[in-house]
């Protein structure tokens, strides 16, 4: 009957217990029935596994883990030192030996200061921590809003970061926490916003704005730390639960601190009840006893010589006490292996088993947005999981499966697409590491068949114009840029807008949105982009608010040739080709060189005119570099499915739209038609709007002979505005250029900016579901 001491079995125990933690899925949801109950929550503090016990063991139904506590514990103070693996061991600790579901803090999310290059870190290190946690099988976390190094809720001297860069903390951490197995949207480990607001000159208010925009953010509690008085508590609850009636959607929980000698009022948990909370947190009050006991103990020890008037006077555990905590029996036959609790709590609700297999689909946040005639799934890059944020073959496939591609048919049945290059689309936003932008832009154009080996392709070389206008509409509803920080430009074109500086990186421009907000809306609102007004769009139903996007400087080089007219050399036939670099190259021919007059309703893509237009657009792709100059033609369309890309024009000419609508030849000053990913586009691409208007103000290229007949073009700045004909309508685009006398007397012409009115709109806010085995085939997914 040899006894096995702790030391002995502690390093095999560990590994034997890994399967015995109560899951992160099953414990979340046991805490989510408990703050859905009638009532207020008790979430005692216990900051090792001991503590734990004596928490289920006293009858309690969750726990709580305070970084406070912990840190103290260790003999540190509450400022940010011990690094998250400690705070992971700690709640483990807690969980093996309480058998509770437990609330954790996670301070500020163990990331750096949101400051410059370093958001990003901020960000995945907060996404992190909800991975991590999840594994040590906590049921839920709260984060808060100061800036690190943080300091002690209940202490003055506390810097915030800004709402809007905690509200996509707060998203990423939810689509983190949603992409665990066992986990989805509505369930799942409780993720919890905490504001320290109260404590700054922001005030009460400032905890209210902040509670509301964290709740929007996707916060499943709210956690207003540092409030003083009930009525304090009382006025933060209706305003939480009043802001998200306006919203239509469900309160979020409310979690208060019931610290000592802190701000708070000592308030008794009914009275939280009563306000409306539904959970209240004593975070270290187990702590301050046990240290205030081990005081009195060494006191009596140094003072008395010994411990015999504590024992007498029976305030130490007994020998008996400590062992029926830990359930331990030293005559048992078989040695202790760490048995689950025998809780005295009786009302944690039951929950069933989790599954033993990760759910066969990934969800990733993401919005389906309209912007000008395309359509595009837009991603927040800090809620992409892990293994495709990067560059490669898995994010490509998995971008691709979103849209519905590689598909043989055509038609994108299985994904986002319909079969067309307007809407095979992707978008990746994140805040800008530039100190001039606000946000980066990365735009992926998703081929739709297969490549020669079936594999999914994304051409990632160019940009769409017309999801462009969406860019800062997403930017805004995503919290990307602070508002109350701006306010409208002036001169935009848009009443009552803002101007959202965007880096766009497949091309490295500078361009800026002026999105339209609703009047009074309030600079602070992420819904206060205005969709509703009278811009009409060809190839777009109805009217909407317009959006002006602005090209600064798209072209340092707008002849990549150097030529205004290239020959090209197609089946042996020379054929006059413009290609400008303006944004994407366009490579622009006329009409009647390939058999078309410019103003065709439809063409197929396996006509001639399209055959020959993609033989145009291969060896043009070869001139300017696009692929390597020992590529075969026939080998550019995989290589280089969307850049460059190639239109026709043609003189002004009376023509009529799919859709109608008679377009005058007195009403425009070019028709012209365009092959996008080799099927002819239903209206006209934004970037390729932005190469035709810097085409006609350049001399000697086959759009400027059009438009301009011939016209000199003076010196100084000038401003054009270029009215074509697409097979959808009419577009409008200015152009601001720069004209001066270069070598030998011609004339050498920079583009300023040019600028287009577009609409857009957000159509669809949430996940889309990526099949698991396209990620787990080709890279190692922690998600």
């Amino acid at each position: 009957k040899a006894t096995v001491s702790v030391l002995n079995w502690a390093p095999s125990l560990r590994a034997r217990t890994r399967s015995m933690v109560l899951s992160a899925p099953v414990a979340a949801r046991q805490l989510r029935a408990l703050l859905a109950a009638p009532g207020c929550v008790a979430l005692p503090g216990a900051y090792n596994g001991l503590v734990g016990r004596a928490v289920a063991d006293a009858g309690f139904n969750a726990a709580y883990v305070s970084g406070a506590a912990i840190s103290a514990a260790a003999g540190v103070p509450d400022v940010g030192i011990l690094p998250r693996r400690a705070f992971a061991r700690a709640v483990r600790d807690v969980v093996e030996s309480s058998g509770l579901p437990v609330l954790v803090d996670a301070d500020t999310g163990f990331g750096p200061p949101p400051e410059g290059d370093r958001a990003g870190a901020y960000l995945s290190a907060a996404s992190d921590t909800v991975v991590e946690y999840a594994a040590a099988g906590a049921a839920g976390l709260h984060l808060e809003d100061q800036v690190f190094p943080k300091r002690c809720g209940h202490l003055g001297g506390k810097e915030l970061v800004p709402p809007a860069t905690f509200e996509t903390l707060i998203a990423d951490c939810v689509a983190a926490r949603n992409a665990l197995p066992g986990a989805h949207e509505g369930a799942g480990m409780v993720i919890c916003a905490r504001t320290d607001a109260r404590g700054t000159h922001e005030g009460l208010q400032g905890t209210v704005d902040r509670a509301l925009r964290y709740a929007a953010a996707g916060a499943d509690m709210i956690f207003p730390e540092g409030l003083h008085t009930e009525a304090e508590f009382a006025e933060v609850a209706e305003a939480v639960r009043h802001g998200a009636d306006a919203a239509g959607r469900p309160a979020p929980w409310l979690l208060a601190n019931m610290t000592e000698y802190g701000k708070t009022e000592m308030i008794p948990r009914d009275r939280f009840a009563a306000l409306g909370y539904n959970a209240v947190i004593y975070p270290v009050t187990t702590l301050r006893a046990a240290s205030a006991a081990v005081k009195a103990a060494l006191t009596a020890i140094r003072d008395e010589g010994g411990a015999a008037r504590l024992v007498e006077a029976g305030v130490l555990q007994t020998r008996a006490e400590l062992y029926n905590l830990l359930e331990y029996s030293p005559a048992a036959e078989s040695a202790w292996t760490h048995p689950t609790p025998t809780r005295k709590a009786t009302n944690v609700p039951r929950a069933p088993p989790p599954p033993r297999y990760a759910p066969a689909q990934v969800p990733i946040r993401a919005a389906l947005m309209r912007g000008g005639s395309s359509k595009g799934v837009f991603f927040n890059a800090g809620t992409l999981p892990a293994a495709i944020r990067a560059p490669g073959p898995a994010r490509d496939a998995a971008l691709a499966a979103v849209v519905g591609s590689p598909d043989l048919y055509g038609t994108q049945m299985d994904g986002t697409g319909s079969g067309t290059s307007s809407t095979s689309k992707v978008v990746i936003i994140e805040r800008s590491k530039r100190p001039d932008c606000d946000v980066d832009y990365t735009f992926g154009h998703v081929v739709i068949g297969p490549g020669p080996a079936g594999e999914a392709r994304v051409d990632w070389g160019g940009i769409c114009g017309n999801l462009s206008a969406a860019v800062g509409t997403f930017a805004v509803e995503e919290g990307m840029v602070d508002l109350a920080e701006r306010g409208p430009v002036a001169g935009s074109g848009v009443p009552s807008s803002v101007a959202i500086r965007v880096w766009q990186t497949n091309q490295e421009i500078a361009m800026v949105c002026h999105v339209p907000l609703v009047p009074g809306a309030g600079w602070a609102a992420r819904d206060a982009v205005e969709v509703a007004g009278d811009c009409v769009v060809p190839g777009v139903r109805g009217a909407g608010a317009a959006v002006r996007v602005e090209f600064l400087k798209p072209a340092p080089s707008l002849l990549p040739t150097g030529q205004a007219v290239d020959l090209l050399c197609v089946g042996g036939t020379d054929v006059e080709a413009s290609i400008i670099k303006a944004g994407n190259p366009v490579v622009f021919v006329r009409a009647e060189d390939v058999g078309m007059r410019g103003t065709e309703e439809a063409l197929p893509g396996d006509t001639q005119p399209a055959t020959l237009l993609e033989r145009i657009r291969a060896e043009a792709a070869i001139l300017i570099g696009a692929v390597p100059s020992d590529t075969p033609w026939r080998n550019v369309a995989t290589l280089s499915p969307g850049i460059p890309k190639v239109a026709v024009v043609a003189p002004p000419a009376t023509y009529v739209t799919p859709a109608g609508d008679v377009v005058d030849a007195a009403s425009v000053d070019v028709v012209t038609r365009i092959l996008s990913m080799g099927l002819f586009h239903h209206a006209y691409p934004g970037t390729a709007a932005v190469a035709l208007a810097a085409a006609a103000v350049m001399p000697g290229t086959l759009v400027h002979d059009i438009v301009h007949a011939g016209a000199a073009v003076g010196g100084g700045m000038r401003s054009v505005a270029v009215r074509f004909g697409h097979r959808s309508g009419c577009m409008r685009v200015e152009a601001v250029s720069a004209a001066d006398e270069g070598d030998g007397g011609s004339q050498r012409v920079e583009i300023d900016s040019v600028a287009m009115l577009r609409t857009a709109r957000t159509l669809m806010r949430g996940n889309v579901y990526i099949p698991r085995h396209l990620l787990s085939e080709r890279c190692s997914d922690r998600t």
